[in-house]
């Protein structure tokens, strides 16, 4: 019986010893995996979880970056650390070193005693020897002070020219780890961070590793250097406790997240089956409490699990909800609820997601006009697998962030991100941007409107020494002219870089698009050149590919401004030798015309270390260059943007000794008439045999012409007249644009130079009434004379009808120019004939308003006044006492007459009458050396509009005893009450 029993009962025993093997056997594969399955979804949660504290930290670096940026000499850090709000939600230590590593600011508040040094520090070095701008993230570093450890974040700061300035550093503590480890609750698990380099970063808890542990060598970093994540099973290198470790890489930051699931705790239901099962197998009356309780044991592990991932999902920064096949929330963790606000019949997972639309659409939550389009997408279902991300602005106004992946089981899976602090910060660096560039349009309408003052006394003094030039002085007076002459030009040169660069730099500079002869261009160039090289002895040349159109589009002001300068450079920089310009032609892409010009000369070249700085802004060669040759630094900086906006680059390449060649290209557009001609090859010439062709090719400019001048200032008016004269013009001035239509009346003309600020009637208001009379006026030449080189003025002119325009200072060269240009238009032909000029002096051409004013003409007394007046006795040597008796006179009986018109416009408070006469006043006084007077009425001209009538009044009475001393000194009688 017993032998039957036990053979009855061997099977059953057989069998149950087979299921348990078995089932243990699954069960520790099952906690194996489980184990893997948990490392590996943890992971993924600690990957995001640093991502967005590396992103949040980059950000506030780059913040405090573009903060200091605007003033880095007054920026507190601190403060801007407490109004940002940016180190709220980090434990963050920021602080400044600069560039030799001295810490100098930190957000802990100011730095006392000696200022502690970084120099020696890998991250600084790193940092400072990296060749772009990224985020250097340290190995741990144990502070020499605090003694305590701390990760280092460092970006780079620039100077405003952009050089290394320093670093910031954020210092985070390696244990903020440990919030997010004890959040896990994963018993003997542990958490690591670590570079791309093996060096532990941060761990938790701290028995695991200690910080900067080299874990290079282990299977861990192996694995990690083949793939972007895995899994590896290992003992720990500190406490020796098995593990199944599972990492991601964070890209871009070289940082690499492992998650170790303790191997006993993921086999802790294996063991307690074990024990269970050999007790089934010696009592199988207990099979069924047994198996009872391993199943219930398995269902607790699985719910374990699923608490451990709920966790983790919770504790994200991301909001997450997936939505099924059937439309169904399965997923919703708490995250998601907070940013969209659920109600708490929506914070369950289950319910259907048409139900959480329809809500939305209920409260008003797509009411915006933001919101239109994904209005229409939560209408029409809200999930649309075109539509993967969008942004949206919520009620409360949080900016959120929406992903979408929809997967082919027809599930949905859709994070929420809250990006306000991140739109924050670009509002912040688009608002620094828009002030940076309002500051600089406001620096160039400031120097637009100051080279109207500076050009019109500049304007005198070129022309007057220009006058002075031709005539019979002695040699120390011509030294003193030409002195002079040269001083003006230079500065004429200063203020036209200057107000370039700032166009240019406003990005308010528009090229022209106009047909021109390349080969004409380079040989005006040369012969601009002529003067100054023939008396260095300088031999010039210029030479032209075969394959050069005869005629193409661009830009030829530009383009020549660009050649000038190069040209002007190589013979300031040449004291014997030979300065060459070449032009050829590049292969075609596109369509396009690549044109490429070279100017070499045998001057004193370039050092090589200068060659990499020859195009920044304000820079020269060396001091001894600048204090030899002078210059602004600005001219290659202006020739370099002037390329580039032509879509062409600019090089250089130079020896110490041998000469320079600097070679640019520009692209330029085919013209359809246009065709190879005759190549400008070895258009070599000596400096004196090109001087004297170019002169004789000037006189025999557009001879004889009947001139019309309307200028308001006596002194330009007096030196373009001479000029003109000297040219063989015949010329008629008036003051004004009414002036000017009078004598159009009663005369025929040529050409008319148009000043473009007067009185009464300003030159463009003339142009446009002279431009409507399309009869007897309509071949006349209209040449514009302005004090701005804007191109708002220049348009302005051009729209209003002229056919050239010039700037002051008028000059010879410039004026010739101009009339060219002018006449050069196909409409324009000289008159041959017609009635004789007018004499504008007995035309009685007076403001209407001079007439109504009561005052007594002043009596000039001699022609010979104050000899301590230096203006007067400039006038005098050039043109002779008659012509400055006549300006004296002018200018007494023009300021008693303003002086009247003012007293009227006090007493009707007409304020705006006022600054016009005082304006007036101001030049006047200027013209004559009477500059008492001129300071007075240019200090009322700038205070008019602010000033009391009753103060004006005073002021007015103050000018008159200016007035009264004036004439006195210019020995006119002073009779001038009102």
């Amino acid at each position: 019986m017993r032998i039957r029993v036990a053979l009855a009962a061997l099977p059953v025993v057989v069998l149950t010893w087979l299921g348990i093997g078995a089932y243990l056997v699954q069960k520790y594969d099952a906690g194996l995996d489980d184990a893997v399955q948990d490392s590996r979804n943890l992971t993924q949660a600690f990957e995001e979880n640093i991502r967005r504290t590396v992103e949040a930290i980059d950000t506030t670096v780059r913040a405090v970056r573009v903060a200091r940026s605007h003033d880095p000499v007054h920026f507190d850090l601190q403060a801007w650390a407490n109004e940002s709000g940016l180190t709220r939600e980090l434990t963050l230590q920021l602080s400044l070193a600069d560039r030799n590593g001295i810490m100098v600011a930190s957000n802990l508040g100011p730095i006392t005693g000696v200022p502690a040094s970084i120099a020696d520090r890998p991250h600084f070095q790193m940092t400072r020897d990296a060749a772009g701008d990224t985020l250097f993230i340290s190995t741990p570093v144990l502070g020499r002070v605090s003694k305590r450890w701390s990760v280092q974040f460092v970006r780079k700061m620039f100077d405003a020219g952009g050089a290394f300035d320093g670093v910031i550093v954020a210092s985070l503590d390696p244990a903020f780890l440990s919030r997010f480890y004890t959040s896990l609750n994963i018993g003997r698990g542990a958490l690591l961070l670590l570079g791309s380099d093996g060096i532990v970063r941060s761990a938790a808890p701290e028995t695991v590793a200690s910080l900067s542990t080299d874990l290079s060598k282990t299977p861990l970093m192996k694995g990690a250097a083949v793939g972007a994540n895995g899994t590896v099973s290992m003992p720990g290198t500190a406490d020796a406790i098995e593990r199944v470790y599972s990492w991601r890489r964070v890209d871009p930051y070289g940082l690499l997240v492992v998650v170790g699931i303790s191997t006993a705790d993921g086999l802790t239901g294996y063991r307690s089956d074990l024990m269970g099962c050999v007790a089934i197998g010696l009592v199988v009356t207990m099979l069924t409490l047994l198996v009872s309780t391993m199943l219930a044991r398995h269902r607790s592990d699985v719910m374990r699990s699923r608490e451990m991932l709920r966790a983790a999902v919770d504790n994200i920064s991301q909001g997450l909800l997936v939505v099924d096949a059937t439309r169904h929330v399965p997923v919703l963790n708490a995250r998601a609820a907070e940013l969209l606000e659920l109600p708490p019949h929506l914070r369950t997972p289950g319910f259907e997601f048409d139900t959480l639309l329809e809500w939305q659409l209920a409260t008003g939550e797509f009411t915006s006009h933001e919101d239109t389009e994904v209005r229409r997408l939560v209408e029409s279902g809200g999930i649309d697998r075109g539509i993967g991300v969008y942004r949206r602005v919520r009620r409360n106004g949080t900016v959120l962030e929406v992903r979408t992946k929809v997967l082919d089981t027809g599930m949905a899976v859709r994070t929420y991100t809250d990006v306000t602090d991140q739109e924050r910060t670009a509002q912040v660096l688009a608002d620094a941007r828009d002030a940076a560039e309002a500051a600089a349009r406001a620096r160039s309408e400031f120097l637009a409107v100051m080279s109207h003052e500076i050009r019109t006394p500049l304007n005198g003094v070129i022309g007057v020494a220009g006058l002075l030039e031709d005539m019979e002085l002695g040699p120390a007076q011509r030294d003193y002219v030409r002195l002079i002459r040269q001083s003006g030009d230079h500065l004429l040169e200063l203020i036209n870089d200057i107000l370039d660069f700032s166009r240019l730099e406003a990005q308010r500079v528009e090229l022209e698009e106009t047909d021109f002869d390349p080969r004409a261009l380079l040989s005006g160039v040369v012969d601009l050149c002529t003067i100054q090289a023939s008396t260095k002895g300088l031999r010039l040349s210029a030479a032209v590919d075969d394959a050069v159109p005869a005629t193409v589009r661009g830009d030829p002001g530009r383009l020549r401004q660009i050649l000038l300068n190069l040209a002007g450079n190589a013979v300031k920089f040449t004291d014997h030798g030979w300065v060459g310009l070449t032009l050829t032609q590049e292969v075609a892409l596109d369509g396009q015309l690549r044109l490429r010009f070279a100017v070499a000369d045998s001057g004193i070249g370039i050092d090589p270390d200068a060659v990499e700085r020859m195009f920044q802004e304000f820079t020269q060669m060396d001091g001894s260059i600048s204090r030899r040759f002078g210059g602004s630094g600005l001219g290659l900086a202006i020739c370099r943007r002037l390329v580039e906006l032509m879509g062409g680059q600019i090089t250089v390449e130079s020896q110490p000794g041998t000469g320079s060649t600097f070679r640019f290209d520009v692209t330029l557009k085919h013209c359809e008439a246009s065709a190879p001609v005759a190549p400008l090859v070895d258009a070599e010439r000596t400096t004196e045999s090109r001087t004297t062709e170019s002169r004789t090719t000037e006189s025999g400019r557009e001879p004889g012409l009947r001139v019309l001048l309307a200028e308001d200032n006596p002194t330009n008016r007096l030196v373009a007249v001479r000029l003109l004269e000297r040219s063989g013009h015949q010329v008629d001035a008036v003051g004004n644009g009414v002036e000017a239509i009078a004598a159009l009346a009663r005369a025929r003309y040529d050409l008319i130079l148009m000043d473009v600020m007067m009185p009464d009637m300003d030159g463009l208001t003339a142009t446009r009434h002279i431009r409507a009379d399309q009869g007897r006026h309509a071949g006349i030449a209209i040449v514009g004379l302005t004090a701005g080189s804007g191109t708002d003025t220049l348009e302005a002119c051009l729209e209003a009808g002229m056919d050239a325009v010039t700037t002051k200072p008028v000059t010879p060269a410039r004026l010739r120019a101009a009339i060219a240009e002018g006449m050069a238009k196909p409409r324009r032909r000289p008159v041959e004939s017609g009635p004789e000029p007018i004499n504008l002096q007995q035309a009685n051409f007076q403001r209407a308003n001079f007439q109504q004013a009561n005052f007594r003409p002043a009596t000039f007394q001699s022609a010979n006044p104050d000899p301590g007046n230096a203006r007067l006795r400039a006038l005098e040597e050039m043109l002779g006492a008659d012509a400055v008796a006549e300006i004296v006179r002018t200018f007494a009986e023009d300021t008693q007459a303003n002086l009247a018109l003012m007293k009227q416009a006090v007493g009707r408070g007409d304020s705006r009458e006022v600054y016009c006469l005082a304006h007036g006043i101001t030049g006047a006084a200027r013209n004559v050396g009477a500059d008492a007077l001129a300071a007075r009425a240019s200090a009322l001209e700038e205070t008019a509009g602010t000033m009391s009538m009753k103060r004006i009044d005073t002021e007015i009475a103050a000018m008159q005893n200016d007035l009264e001393a004036a004439l006195c000194q210019l020995a006119v009688s002073p009779d001038v009450s009102p």
